[in-house]
């Protein structure tokens, strides 16, 4: 019931607790094409927002014989890794909502070619460096890759750095590489349509593909971490300095982990929505003991 729609891990015991941060605003609703189409016509003034969104081979599957040629849009080339059948690689999916329905700033793991088939939709984007402004959901959290803010309240009261915008018509298309973020929503249109509730239909097309970028870091990601003790003071004491140990070898900022603090953790604890100021005072990490450093192994 609330104008963002914003998609949820269900059925997984290992994930944060998704309470108070919108759970109770999106209600999934069993209806036919007719019905969608006419609350979703009549939406602007309901206060109810309704948004569908599926593949085509699950929900839609005789669309795809008009749907001919969406391989060209796969974006990488794989043929290196032995893969030519860009249908291996990726696939159409179609989004349907009225106006006013939202998707929640996020980003995706694959490359997104998006079209607009009916209606008018205004996208605004974040390049990845964005990632802490927009103090994203933690992996941990049912709404992994989501961000926690208003994302119109972030941008009146300057919390968040102007995106580029782009506003989408009929036979219109927008390119999004993977990683970069997107906030979405559907728009009226002033093109005369055969029928008022026609005018505040959006209807869109997009094909996710397989990102090379995604797949380099599902490799470093897969490599096995080295062997943590089990003795006091615990595995957390280890895997912090075993972070520091890695950020310090890469050459990264050593304020990262305190960035990740600020930006994906304290807005679940305090509910904020404007967004983190960057003036905050860094969050203190605990005191570690000497168990990892760069020139010793761990204690046994």
């Amino acid at each position: 019931r609330g104008k963002c729609f914003m998609y949820a891990e269900e059925g997984r015991g290992d994930l944060l607790e998704d309470a108070g941060h919108g759970a109770a605003q999106t209600e999934a609703l069993a209806m036919t094409a007719a019905d969608f189409f006419s609350h979703a016509g009549a939406q602007p003034g309901s206060g109810v927002f309704y948004y569908h969104t599926a593949r085509l081979s699950d929900t839609w599957p005789e669309t795809l014989k008009h749907c001919r040629g969406w391989e060209a849009l796969v974006v990488d080339d794989w043929s290196d890794y032995g893969v030519t059948d860009p249908s291996m690689l990726g696939y159409p999916s179609l989004w349907l909502g009225g106006v006013g329905s939202s998707t929640q700033a996020h980003y995706d793991v694959a490359n997104n070619v998006f079209i607009q088939l009916h209606g008018q939709k205004t996208f605004l984007c974040w390049p990845p460096a964005a990632l802490h402004s927009l103090s994203v959901y933690p992996d941990a959290h049912p709404r992994a890759r989501k961000s926690q803010l208003d994302i119109r309240k972030a941008l009146q009261d300057g919390a968040l750095p102007q995106p580029l915008r782009f506003t989408l018509g009929p036979g219109e298309a927008l390119y999004i590489p993977a990683f970069w973020f997107h906030h979405v929503e559907a728009e009226q249109t002033s093109t005369p349509p055969e029928t008022a509730a026609a005018q505040g239909i959006s209807v869109s097309l997009n094909v996710f593909s397989q990102a090379r970028v995604t797949h380099a870091a599902g490799r470093i990601l897969g490599q096995p971490l080295p062997p943590l003790p089990t003795a006091s003071p615990g595995r957390l004491a280890a895997m912090l300095l075993l972070i520091r140990r890695i950020t310090h070898r890469a050459g990264l900022d050593p304020a990262l982990l305190n960035h990740l603090l600020h930006s994906r953790y304290l807005p679940l604890l305090h509910g904020v929505s404007g967004g983190i100021t960057a003036n905050e005072e860094s969050l203190p990490l605990p005191d570690l003991p000497p168990m990892w450093d760069d020139q010793h192994e761990p204690n046994r």
